[in-house]
């Protein structure tokens, strides 16, 4: 069997003209890539798939290599997500005897929803699916259903098969590597890499996901760690496949979790440029402990002689009565100054994450974060509004909230810390743009809405005008050109009776199947006698017709 692994990714820049039917993403998903890896080790052939707004907008079917018999779709974010139902619908509509599986942090997270919002899909999983799929796929191939553990399934009969048990992949050294090869032609170069080294998080920060995640499983180990063996093994692979690897980012959320296996990491990474004439330059990312300058001082030493040129530190807030709130690791402000010190001192570049932590951001914990930041003097900080995540403890407390909710003076506050911060120890050039590249946003921000709120306008008035002539064609019994303009309609909630419409125009033509498919998926929504009673006399049709 062939399987498609797609990866939806939202990517805000417009793509250069001269890269547009090549590249598409700045860096290999590694979930997806698992998948991939985990069925062509249990036989199957796959290929990837990068999807954007861009491609989809081209006909994403345009890059398959061949037809596939499974769809998987990895989904990370709601936004991604209201691409997916898109894409569902598409591919089940060109594609109709495949089968189609989504999966993902997005799905685990809202798993008990997915089948209403996806009718059309056949299964999804939940948490790790390295086993899951390959497990699914086997039951595509033997057109049998049963339950398997991660896996919500629609059997033969359109009743979904809820699985007992939800488990983590504890052993990482197990898997496949995954599939870097099939990436090649999607992405803007292959210099860089991601490496995974741990999954899951030992923290228990209230504004995070991890949590939320963490109660899905069932008696199952949530953080787990690979082998130092085992990751090199894999580092030694990547540049043997790509010869002019330059930089490998370690993904960890809990880096620092078994300090003595980060030491031995250390070690091995170092051991590897020893043998390299080019050497690789490597990234982590870690959450700070005070031990780091204090009895574990010795691991900044032996990162610096590993060549990690950055590390990543999830700072959130400046304030300390913040990070309590948001049950981040304990320490004080001086200790991750003397941090960001140390690493300066031994050349080592970092990248900040920070929060606008709104509602529990006053004056007093936005000066003392800007006045933090200042003295850490971050390489680069990359700066979000706090969000609060369904089924986290954060959205629990505080409710659901948007950016566009908060006054005038938190957004200015927000969008003001970066220059505030930089114009200490930042050169007045860089300033300099950061406060024009501040107006521009400001500025194409507006322009977006206003041209958003047109072209809405604009396909609201193209949608009527297609349904208006489709009723038209209708009346006239031109029921051919009926179905071709509710077909160039989006169907969504508001306008779900198109259905029913485009079957009885389906079922005049003699299409008996299509028509049965769209008085499915009206039913679904509205159990209307007439529809009813319409699919009936087309399954009898179907059945004289056989016979």
């Amino acid at each position: 069997m062939h399987v498609c692994c797609v990866y939806i990714s939202l990517i805000q820049e417009f793509v250069n003209q001269i890269y547009k039917y090549k590249i598409r993403g700045f860096e290999i998903p590694l979930g997806i890539s698992y998948i991939s890896s985990s069925l062509k080790q249990a036989g199957y052939t796959t290929e990837l798939v990068y999807c954007t707004q861009y491609t989809y907008s081209e006909g994403v079917d345009r890059y398959f290599e061949k037809e596939p018999q499974v769809f998987a779709i990895s989904i990370t974010s709601v936004k991604e997500y209201q691409l997916a139902v898109e894409l569902v619908l598409f591919l089940k509509e060109k594609y109709k005897k495949a089968k189609v599986i989504v999966g993902g942090p997005y799905i685990t997270l809202h798993h008990r929803k997915v089948f209403e919002d996806m009718k059309e899909i056949d299964a999804l999983c939940i948490e790790a699916g390295e086993k899951a799929i390959v497990e699914y796929v086997r039951q595509v191939e033997n057109g049998q259903y049963s339950k398997a553990d991660n896996l919500w399934i629609k059997d033969n009969d359109g009743q979904i098969i809820k699985c007992d048990k939800i488990v983590s992949t504890e052993n990482l050294d197990k898997l496949p590597f995954p599939d870097r090869k099939g990436w090649e032609k999607w992405l803007y170069n292959n210099n860089s890499q991601p490496i995974l080294w741990t999954t899951g998080c030992i923290y228990n920060c209230i504004f995070c996901a991890s949590n939320a995640l963490r109660k899905n499983l069932n008696n199952s180990r949530y953080f787990n760690r690979r082998s130092v063996e085992n990751f090199v093994e894999e580092i030694n692979c990547i540049i043997r496949e790509f010869k002019y690897i330059s930089v490998l980012r370690i993904i960890s959320f809990s880096a620092l979790a078994d300090v003595n296996s980060f030491r031995k990491l250390c070690i091995a990474l170092k051991k590897i440029n020893d043998g390299l004439k080019n050497k690789i330059g490597f990234v982590v990312t870690f959450n700070f402990t005070y031990n780091l300058l204090d009895k574990d001082s010795d691991i900044l030493e032996l990162m610096k002689e590993a060549n990690v040129k950055w590390c990543f530190f999830s700072l959130e807030a400046g304030a300390q009565e913040i990070r309590q709130k948001l049950r981040k690791p304990t320490y004080k402000n001086e200790q991750i100054i003397e941090f960001f010190k140390r690493l300066r001192i031994l050349g080592i570049k970092t990248a900040c994450y920070v929060m606008y932590c709104y509602p529990f951001e006053t004056k007093k914990t936005y000066k003392e974060t800007v006045e933090c930041l200042r003295q850490c003097q971050p390489t680069y900080i990359t700066y979000s509004f706090l969000t609060p995540i369904e089924y986290t403890e954060l959205r629990d407390l505080v409710g659901d909230f948007k950016y566009e909710d908060v006054n005038f003076i938190h957004k200015y506050r927000y969008h003001t810390l970066l220059l505030r911060v930089y114009i200490k120890y930042k050169p007045f050039k860089q300033c300099l743009r950061i406060f024009f590249k501040l107006i521009y946003k400001l500025i194409i921000d507006r322009m977006r809405k206003h041209i958003f709120i047109k072209l809405n306008d604009k396909q609201e008035k193209k949608k009527q005008n297609f349904q208006k002539r489709a009723k038209q064609e209708m009346d006239n019994g031109n029921y051919k050109q009926a179905i071709k303009c509710f077909n160039k309609v989006k169907i969504k909630e508001d306008n779900y009776w198109i259905y029913g419409d485009r079957g009885i125009a389906k079922m005049a033509t003699g299409d008996y199947k299509g028509a049965i498919r769209d008085f499915n998926k009206v039913l679904a929504l509205e159990p209307q006698e007439a529809y009813i009673k319409a699919r009936q006399e087309c399954l009898q049709k179907l059945k004289l017709n056989n016979k």
